[in-house]
């Protein structure tokens, strides 16, 4: 039915033939011209517990999300997006897109970053790809070779493998407009899942024929549900979208040629104590040495964005849990001494993901109750074995009579449902992860405390800690808690 229903559409009288991806393309293509530069609005939410590929699996966190996304003359591509998360902040990011360089603008620090050399590149065809129009003739272009088409119903399902050699599949329906992208993206908390884009109410704007609902699937979590607000043509859009705005620093480059198993290194910051540092922007990891064995303070990975069409990551490499692969031989090296002891302080992705190549057999993986399951499966999905996996309910020793770790569950917080943190007895240190993420003493004191930083006020002042330095894993420097407790 749906090739009678094609053929007839497209106009060919040659009977019942089933037509080729090539003309299925065209079809769909023909339905929604598009002209040149563009912007588009959208408005809705965005589930953080998909978006961080770990928190509570099955949860909804949903947080009203606004995003543009636009196409300059010149070709470049311009995103902007706005997020009120739901621990209280607020991240507002704009992203120029080139061929050569990836430009960020910090809207709510004043700062630009640009990105050259850098593997992260790739966001101009993969945020365009949203755009089904794009995405079309993006796929038209490739030879027949390179495509397959399937009729399932009233549906056409075409195949096709992008350049960065994700399997796509593109499913038209009976109205000839693309309704559904789908592809398996491995997770590094999940492994191989499913993510579907779906395009939907589908109108005329002056920029051409566009979707104005459209939603986005990660396994089974839901992860965006938009609408759209306005598409336009209007110059003074784009130009001020690309315009820098007063009082900004920077731009600060970034050269991205040298991997982080060139850049990483580890910083002593006290006797037996370490961070890694330049494994990835703004991450450093804690490194705790004992007699004859080392604990770990969390397991970073990339960090997929989920956002474009198959998602890049902001450090690709062959398998999600490289970057602690490059820890881990990096602290072996260093301080030739088996690693033992995990702390994953929390069950997202880029804290958690990492845990396979450092959970080998006899080490004890540490976890939050709630998390346990999670971390469990992801072990298991990825083949790691003979770890044990042990849930802290309230607190757990890590000692080896001379040095001792406590690992102490904080419980629900505004960052996540549950998390643990790290306290070395000597020298005294308190490692709350991303719990008050790059905090300073001026920011902990101050009196417009966001919410997670006034949830770490309070705990902390229900503790023994004050007179400890805190270290976080997005932070450069630590902070003296005697300063902030006046212990």
């Amino acid at each position: 039915m749906l090739a009678l229903v094609l053929v007839a559409s497209w106009g060919t009288a040659c009977g019942p033939v089933t037509p080729s991806a090539a003309r299925v393309l065209r079809g769909a293509i023909k339905v929604t011209p598009m002209t040149g530069p563009f912007v588009m609005t959208a408005r809705g939410t965005l589930n953080q517990a998909a978006e961080l590929q770990g928190s509570r699996p099955g949860a909804s966190d949903q947080a009203s999300f606004t995003e543009t996304l636009g196409v300059t003359t010149s070709g470049a591509v311009v995103y902007e997006m706005e997020l009120d998360r739901i621990d209280g902040s607020r991240e507002w990011v704009r992203e120029i897109h080139e061929e050569d360089a990836k430009t960020l603008y910090l809207l709510e620090d004043s700062v630009i970053i640009r990105l050259v050399n850098h593997p992260e590149l790739g966001g101009l065809e993969r945020l365009q790809r949203r755009i089904p129009a794009r995405l079309l003739g993006e796929v038209a272009a490739s030879p027949d070779s390179a495509l397959r088409v399937i009729f399932d119903s009233d549906t056409a399902r075409i195949g096709w493998t992008s350049p960065e050699g994700t399997p796509l599949t593109l499913v038209v329906g009976p109205d000839s407009f693309l309704h559904r992208v789908e592809y398996s993206q491995d997770l590094p908390a999940f492994g191989p899942t499913s993510v579907t884009w779906r395009f939907d109410d589908y109108r005329s704007t002056e920029a051409g024929t566009m979707p104005h609902r459209y939603s986005a699937h990660i396994g089974a979590l839901p992860f965006l549900e938009m609408n759209v607000l306005d598409v336009s043509v209007d110059p003074s859009r784009m130009e001020g979208l690309t315009a820098t705005p007063e009082g900004f620093e920077g731009p600060i480059e970034v050269d991205g040629s040298e991997g982080p198993a060139a850049r990483a290194e580890m910083e002593e910051i006290g006797p037996g104590l370490y961070r890694v540092r330049n494994l990835r922007n703004g991450f450093h990891p804690l490194i705790v040495e004992f007699d004859e064995f080392v604990a770990v303070v969390d397991a970073p990975t990339g960090y997929p964005l989920m956002l474009e069409i198959p998602p890049g990551d902001v450090a690709p490499g062959p398998r999600p849990d490289w970057l602690s692969r490059i820890m881990r031989d990096m602290v072996v090296e260093h301080l030739s001494k088996p690693i033992q002891h995990v702390v994953l302080t929390h069950f997202h992705n880029d804290h958690a993901g990492g845990a396979p190549a450092l959970a080998g057999s006899g080490v004890t993986v540490y976890t939050s109750p709630g998390d346990s399951t999670g971390v469990r499966r992801m072990l298991e999905t990825s083949g790691s074995e003979g770890a044990v996996v042990q849930a802290v309910t309230q607190g757990e020793r890590i000692t080896d009579g001379t040095r001792t770790l406590d690992v102490i569950q904080i419980g629900p917080n505004p960052h996540t449902h549950e998390m643990l943190v790290a306290y070395l007895h000597e020298p005294e240190t308190l490692f709350v992860s991303d719990l008050v993420p790059g905090a300073t003493a001026a920011d902990l004191m101050g009196e417009d405390l966001t919410p997670t930083q006034a949830f770490f006020r309070s705990w902390l002042g229900r503790t023994p800690f004050g007179s400890a330095r805190l270290f976080t894993m997005h932070g450069t420097e630590p902070v003296d808690l005697e300063a902030l407790t006046g212990g």
